[in-house]
């Protein structure tokens, strides 16, 4: 497959929960795909990973641009794309960073995710450091990953049991067949980061909880990943035996976790933010064992929602017409 023939380069494949409102990705990609060889792939649905999975299904380009309805992309990402276009490189990634009009508390809330203290090797996921270079899983973000399509195809696609996480169990079955995954710092795409506290509590929680409901769906354990659930579940057991000192303990750890992000890199903007958002850094490991644990109490659905919906950007017409 080949431009000569008539196929695009890359295959734009974009989950949506709806196409009315219209994603607002497509703001961007609508201009861009004039100048570049884009296929734009809309899969309407409640099922993400079985939304990507059947647009995949259906595309003709060589490569697959996984992106999510919100984000934001210009003509930039796809010439740095390019030039990753050779055989070594079958799946690539670069960070999600905020949107250059977020707020003071989206943007703190992105410095959280982007430390390494709190988030450790994920922490590459939402800030653009280092240069191309190979990577695990955990460096990579399913809102902003290229892979050959004839790799994807071949290897079933994403487990449609796993939302969030499929993209790290697909990565991780590839690594075991030698298949190397890179990260690309300057492959940005831009995102709105979660709004308000809750929202961000939630989206933790959620994280924590496709972990846990990857290693069930993969049937491997990886005990690193596992590490803030193991402490969790050491701190409860010490809680029910030593209540008091527990209590203690966990005050010393969370306040000198917290001094720690504020001396070293948590510095989101004025003083008193700073503080507010050093004393809040701890809730991140936290909040994600929670989600750990609930993940692994809560059985995963054994049919998930089947019901997709698929679109193609027409350039000609400029409409979405249904595929």
């Amino acid at each position: 497959m080949n431009e000569e023939e008539g196929f695009p380069r890359y295959s734009i494949i974009v989950p949506a929960p709806a196409v009315r409102p219209k994603p607002a990705i497509l703001a961007d990609l609508e201009g861009i795909a004039a100048i570049v060889p884009l296929e734009i792939l809309i899969a309407a649905g409640s099922n993400p990973s079985r939304q990507r999975n059947l647009a995949a299904g259906r595309a003709r380009g060589e490569w697959l641009v996984f992106l999510d309805s919100d984000c934001r992309v210009g003509e930039g990402y796809f010439d740095r794309l390019a030039e990753h276009d050779h055989g070594e490189i079958q799946a690539l990634g670069g960070p999600v960073l905020p949107l250059e009009t977020s707020t003071a508390l989206e943007r703190t809330f992105q410095r959280l995710l982007a430390n390494s203290l709190l988030t450790g090797s994920s922490s590459f996921r939402y800030r653009a450091q280092g240069r191309l270079r190979k990577c695990d899983d955990s460096q990579l973000i399913l809102c902003n990953l290229a892979v050959r399509r004839d790799l994807f195809l071949a290897s079933s696609g994403f487990s449609e049991r796993l939302y969030p996480n499929e993209e790290n169990e697909w990565l991780v079955r590839m690594g075991m067949r030698g298949i190397s995954c890179w990260h690309d710092p300057g492959l940005i795409v831009r995102r709105p980061q979660r709004s308000s506290c809750y929202h961000f509590a939630k989206m933790l929680v959620r994280y924590g909880r496709g972990r846990s409901a990857q290693c069930l769906v993969s049937g491997r354990l990886d005990a690193v990943r596992q590490l803030p659930v193991l402490i969790l579940a050491g701190g409860l057991l010490f809680l029910a035996v030593r209540p008091l000192k527990a209590v203690k303990t966990f005050v010393t750890a969370w306040l000198g976790l917290a001094a720690t992000c504020r001396i070293l890199s948590l510095r989101p903007g004025t003083e008193a933010l700073s503080t507010i958002a050093a004393l809040a850094a701890p809730s991140v490991p936290f909040l994600y064992a929670i989600g750990q644990l609930m993940g692994f109490m809560r059985p995963l659905p054994r049919k998930p929602d089947a019901r997709v919906t698929l679109y193609r950007w027409e350039p000609r017409l400029k409409v979405l017409v249904r595929i």
